[in-house]
């Protein structure tokens, strides 16, 4: 069975290490920045980071998430959207 990509990027992955890989991308802004680590846990800070990756494309997304999942040693997360 394929390992589902939202359920092991909110298991593995702390997003404050991709937050600044994704403003540079012009993803992520201050304000969502904040938002995202005013989260309780690294759990609930991920899933604020999908919810605000989900207002764009999908196309505009994968690119710089999956070069940001890799910089930071994310590799098997990034792997699972191939």
């Amino acid at each position: 069975m394929r390992p589902n990509f939202a359920e092991t990027f909110v298991q593995d992955v702390e997003p404050k290490f991709l937050l600044d890989h994704l403003i540079q991308d012009r993803l992520v802004d201050d304000e969502g920045r904040q938002w995202v680590e005013n989260g309780s846990s690294s759990q609930e800070r991920a899933r604020r980071l999908l919810a605000l990756l989900s207002k764009y494309p999908v196309r505009r997304v994968l690119g710089p998430l999956n070069e940001a999942l890799r910089w930071t040693k994310y590799d098997h997360v990034a792997d699972i959207r191939k």
